[in-house]
C-alpha cells in the first residue's frame, strides 16, 4: 500500500486532482468532510492515490467525476471499491463492495451501511468483513438489494441482532455469516430467501447446528429449503467443512459411519490407504469429495466407491506426485450430479465417462500430459461453462476447436510448455467471455480465430513473448484486427523467478494520446497522476513544467524515467513525490527546495544516496526507500533488500514519522546517535548494522516514545545484533523485525505489551524464545525464519498464545 498522501486530517470544500492515464485526462472531486484513498486497481488505471479507500477499478471513457448525496465523487465508473481503512459513510458504486478493516485498531463504519447501498441499482456482491461494522444491528429491509447473489458478515464482533425482511435479496445465492459471537440466535429471516442455495456459518456457536439439525432441531423450518448449509470450524491453521461435523482431514478407516455428511473435503487418503478408499463408498449422501496424496492401486476402489454416490456434485482428487498415475478408468455409471470436476495427477488417456456427465459446469485438469487432445471428447457437454487445462494437462503440440462448446464462458491455457499451435474455427465457442493463455513459449503466433469469438471481453497472455504484444500493438501491428474487437486485452509477466508476483499491462495502455496531453494548460492544476504508460511522449516533461506551478502532487509511480525534471525543485507548494518503481538514480540538489514536502516515496528506485540538501525538508513526514532484488534466493534473505545512504544532519528533521530503510553503515554510530532526535517516528527500519552500533541504536530508540514498527538488520549473517541495553522500550511498539545473530533474546521484547507482529532471521538463539513470548498479552504473528533458533526442540506451552493467529517456521536447517 502506498503511503498516506497529504491530507492526513479532515478536510472540507472541494479539491480537483487531474489524473493522467493512458486514455487521457480526468478531474475527480470531493466534498466531504473525510479522507479518502483509492489505489491497488486492475483494468485500465492501475493506482489513484486520492486517501482509506482502496481499488477503483476501471475508468472506461473520459468523463467529469459527479457527486452523489454522500459527497463522493469518481472520474467515471467504478466497478469494485475496496475499503481497507476506518470509515464514516459508504460509497456508492456500480458491481461489488467490500468493506473490510485489516487489523481490529481500524474501526469500522459506526452507522450501519445498508440503507446508503440497498438501493444500488448493479449491485451483485457485498462484503462487510473483520469489524467493518461497529454496531450490534443490521437490518436488510424489505426492497432492498433487488440483484445482490453473495453476501458476506464475517468477523462483525459487537453484531448481536440480523434482521432480514420478506422482499429483500429476492435473487440472493450465496450466503456466509460469522464469526459473531454476540449472534446468539438464526436469523429467521432466512427462510424469506427462496433463491439461497449456499450458507455456510463460520465459527459460530454449537447451538447454530443443534437448532437446524434436521431431525430434532427447532429451528431446521428456517433453513430447510436450503440446498447446502455448511458449518465450518477453524481448525488448525485452515479452513475446511463437514455438514453437521468438525472438518476431518485424516479419517480413520471407519469413516464410513458417518453416512449423513454431505462435504467432505483435503483427506489425505495415503493415511488410511485402500481401507479407507473403500470405506467411503457408505457415504451416500456426499455432494462434495475431496481427496489428496492418491496412489495408483487406489483406483479401482476409488472409482467403486464414487459410483455409488448417487448424489454427488463436486470430485477434486489429487495424485500423491506428479509421476503417480491417476487411475479413473474404471467408472461406468458415474454419479448424473457432478457439476464440477478437478484432476490433478497424469492421466493415461482422458476418463471415458467424462463425456457422459451432461451436468458438468467446471471441469480443470492439472498434470495430466494427456497426448491426444481432449477437446472433440468434451465439446458436446451441454453445461460445460468452464474449463481450464494447466501445467501439463496436455503434452500434445496442437489445440483445435473445430466446434461445440456452445456453452463456455471461460477457458484457460495455463502453462503448456508444447503448445505451438492454437486454431479456433468460427462457431466453436460462441459464448466465450474470458480466454487465457500462457505460458506456452512454443506459441509463437497470435491464434487467428481469436476473431471468431465475437462475445470475448477479457483476453490475457501471461508469459508469453513479446513479440505478441507487438504485433497486436494497436498502431502497426499487423495482427490487431485479430483483437481489436476484445475489451481487455492483458499482458501478466512473472516479476523475478522466484516470486509469484505479475505485473499486467493492458494492450491499449501503451502511449498516451496527444490530445490529452494538449488538455494539460491550466494552471490550477493541483495533483498529477501517471498510469501505465511505457514510453513518454517527448513534449511530455516540458508540457508539463510550465504548467504546474501550484501542484502538490506529482505522482511518477512506474513512469518510464531515469532522471527527476530539474523544474521540480521549483514546485514550492509540493506535498507529496513518488519515484517508486522507476529508473531514477539520483536526486538534484534542488530538491531542498521543496519546504512544503512532507512525503519521499522511493521504493524500487534505484536512488541509492540521499543528497545532503533533503536536511532543509523540515515538514518531511515520511522518507521511504528500498529496492528488493525479486530475482534474489529467497534464501539470502539479508542480500534481498538495500536500503539507502544518508548523512549527518537528518536529526533536523523533526516531524519525520517513517524512515526506511537506512543503510547505517555509512554513518556509522554518529548517524545513529543523531537519530535519537527524530522523537516523532512510528516506522524505522535500519540494515548493516555492526555489533558495535548496539549501545547507540538502543540509546537513541528509547527516545521514540512513538515508535509503533522497528525493523533492524545485522550488515552479515555472522554479525551480533547487540540490543541488550534497552531498559525502557518505546511503550507503542507493534511490530518489532530482527535480522542478525542475537546471543539472547532481549529481555525487553516479553515488556511490549503492544506488539502484534514478531518476525526473527538469522539469531541463532540457543534457548527457545517462546516462554519469553507467549505471556505478550496482544501478539497475533510470529515468524520464526532461517535459523532463528539452533535448537532442536520448541515446546509449545498450555495457557499460552492466548490470541495468535499466525506463526510460521520458515527455511531451519
Amino acid at each position: 500500500m502506498r503511503p498516506p498522501l497529504p491530507w492526513t486530517t479532515p478536510w472540507s470544500g472541494t479539491i480537483s486532482l487531474i489524473a493522467v492515464t493512458p486514455v487521457g485526462l480526468f478531474r475527480v472531486g470531493s466534498e466531504s468532510g473525510w479522507p479518502v484513498q483509492v489505489s491497488s486497481c486492475s483494468g485500465r488505471v492501475s493506482g489513484w492515490p486520492l486517501v482509506g479507500v482502496e481499488g477503483l477499478s476501471e475508468i472506461r471513457e473520459p468523463c467529469e467525476g459527479k457527486g452523489n448525496e454522500k459527497g463522493t465523487q469518481t472520474g467515471g465508473q467504478a466497478t469494485c471499491l475496496l475499503i481497507d481503512s476506518g470509515v464514516d459513510r459508504a460509497f456508492r458504486v456500480v458491481a461489488k463492495l467490500d468493506f473490510k478493516s485489516s487489523t481490529p485498531r481500524h474501526i469500522g463504519l459506526r452507522d450501519s451501511p445498508l440503507k446508503a447501498l440497498q438501493n444500488l441499482p448493479n449491485l451483485l456482491e457485498l462484503f462487510l468483513k473483520i469489524n467493518a461494522y461497529d454496531g450490534v444491528q443490521l437490518h436488510l429491509e424489505e426492497g432492498g438489494f433487488q440483484k445482490l447473489r453473495h453476501l458476506e458478515l464475517k468477523d462483525m464482533e459487537g453484531q448481536n441482532s440480523l434482521i432480514i425482511d420478506n422482499g429483500v435479496m429476492p435473487l440472493l445465492q450465496e450466503f456466509h455469516i460469522g464469526p459473531s459471537p454476540q449472534l446468539k440466535e438464526v436469523p429467521s429471516g432466512i427462510h424469506h430467501l427462496r433463491k439461497l442455495r449456499y450458507l455456510v456459518f463460520f465459527d459460530m456457536p454449537k447451538e447454530f447446528e443443534r437448532h437446524m439439525d434436521p431431525n430434532n432441531g427447532l429451528q431446521h423450518w428456517i433453513v430447510e429449503h436450503i440446498q447446502d448449509v455448511r458449518f465450518s470450524y477453524k481448525f488448525g491453521p485452515r479452513w475446511g467443512c463437514i455438514r453437521n461435523s468438525r472438518p476431518t482431514y485424516c479419517l480413520p478407516e471407519k469413516a464410513g459411519y458417518k453416512m449423513a455428511e454431505s462435504v467432505l473435503y483435503h483427506v489425505e487418503t495415503n493415511h488410511g490407504g485402500i481401507n479407507l478408499i473403500k470405506a467411503l463408498e457408505k457415504l451416500r449422501q456426499l455432494r462434495k469429495l475431496g481427496l489428496k496424496n492418491l496412489k495408483r492401486e487406489y483406483g479401482r476402489a476409488l472409482c467403486a466407491s464414487i459410483e455409488k454416490m448417487n448424489h454427488l456434485e463436486s470430485l477434486e482428487v489429487s495424485t500423491i506426485s506428479e509421476d503417480e498415475v491417476l487411475d479413473l478408468q474404471s467408472i461406468s455409471t458415474p454419479p448424473e450430479s457432478i457439476r464440477f470436476l478437478y484432476l490433478k495427477g497424469p492421466l493415461e488417456k482422458l476418463p471415458s465417462w467424462i463425456p457422459k456427465l451432461q451436468r458438468l459446469v467446471r471441469l480443470r485438469i492439472f498434470w495430466s500430459r494427456l497426448t491426444d487432445a481432449p477437446l472433440k471428447a468434451l465439446q458436446n457437454l451441454p453445461n460445460l461453462v468452464e474449463l481450464g487445462f494447466s501445467f501439463n494437462a496436455y503434452d500434445g503440440v496442437q489445440l483445435h476447436f473445430e466446434g461445440g462448446f456452445k456453452e463456455l464462458r471461460v477457458l484457460k491455457l495455463k502453462h503448456l510448455p508444447r503448445l505451438n499451435s492454437l486454431i479456433i474455427d468460427n462457431g466453436a465457442m460462441p459464448l466465450l467471455r474470458e480466454l487465457q493463455i500462457g505460458p506456452s513459449p512454443q506459441l509463437k503466433e497470435v491464434p487467428s480465430g481469436i476473431q471468431h469469438l465475437r462475445n470475448l471481453s477479457s483476453l490475457r497472455f501471461v508469459d508469453m513473448p513479446k513479440e505478441f504484444r507487438q504485433h497486436m500493438d494497436p498502431n502497426n501491428g499487423q495482427h490487431y484486427w485479430i483483437v481489436e474487437h476484445i475489451q481487455d486485452v492483458l499482458f501478466s509477466y512473472k516479476l523475478g523467478q522466484r516470486c509469484d508476483v505479475y505485473e499486467t499491462h493492458a494492450l491499449r495502455d501503451s502511449n498516451l494520446p496527444s490530445w490529452a496531453l494538449g488538455s494539460i494548460t491550466q494552471s490550477h492544476i493541483r495533483s498529477v497522476f501517471t498510469f501505465n504508460l511505457e514510453e513518454w511522449p517527448e513534449s511530455f516533461l516540458d508540457t508539463l513544467s510550465g504548467n504546474i506551478k501550484l501542484v502538490k502532487v506529482l505522482d511518477f509511480t512506474d513512469a518510464p524515467i531515469n532522471q527527476l525534471p530539474k523544474y521540480v525543485g521549483d514546485l514550492y507548494l509540493l506535498t507529496y513525490l513518488s519515484l517508486r518503481n522507476t529508473k531514477v538514480k539520483l536526486l538534484p540538489d534542488s530538491i531542498g527546495n521543496l519546504q512544503n514536502l512532507e512525503t519521499l516515496d522511493l521504493k524500487q528506485s534505484l536512488v541509492y544516496e540521499i543528497p545532503t540538501k533533503i536536511n532543509k525538508l523540515v515538514k518531511l513526514r515520511h522518507l521511504l526507500a528500498y529496492h528488493r532484488d525479486y530475482n534474489c534466493d529467497v534464501r539470502l534473505f539479508l542480500n534481498m533488500e538495500k536500503g539507502v545512504k544518508i548523512h549527518e544532519g537528518i536529526g533536523c528533521l523533526q516531524a519525520l514519522q517513517k524512515l526506511s530503510y537506512v543503510e547505517a553503515n555509512h554513518g556509522g554510530i554518529r548517524l545513529i546517535k543523531e537519530l535519537g532526535k527524530l522523537r516523532q517516528l512510528r516506522k524505522l527500519g535500519l540494515k548493516n548494522l555492526k555489533s558495535e552500533d548496539g549501545r547507540a541504536v538502543c540509546a537513541s530508540i528509547e527516545k521514540m516514545n512513538h515508535l509503533e514498527s522497528l525493523l533492524l538488520t545485522a550488515i552479515n549473517e555472522d554479525e551480533v545484533l547487540d540490543l541488550e541495553s534497552i531498559s525502557t522500550p518505546p511503550e507503542f511498539l507493534r511490530s518489532l523485525c530482527l535480522i542478525g545473530r542475537l546471543e539472547q533474546l532481549p529481555g525487553w521484547i516479553s515488556n511490549l505489551q503492544h506488539i502484534v507482529k514478531i518476525t526473527i532471521y538469522w539469531s541463532r538463539l540457543r534457548d527457545s524464545p517462546l516462554k519469553a513470548l507467549q505471556n505478550l498479552p496482544n501478539l497475533l504473528k510470529l515468524t520464526l525464519g532461517r535459523n532463528a533458533y539452533d535448537g532442536v526442540q520448541l515446546h509449545f506451552e498450555e495457557g499460552g498464545f492466548q490470541k495468535l493467529r499466525e506463526l510460521r517456521q520458515r527455511w531451519w536447517d
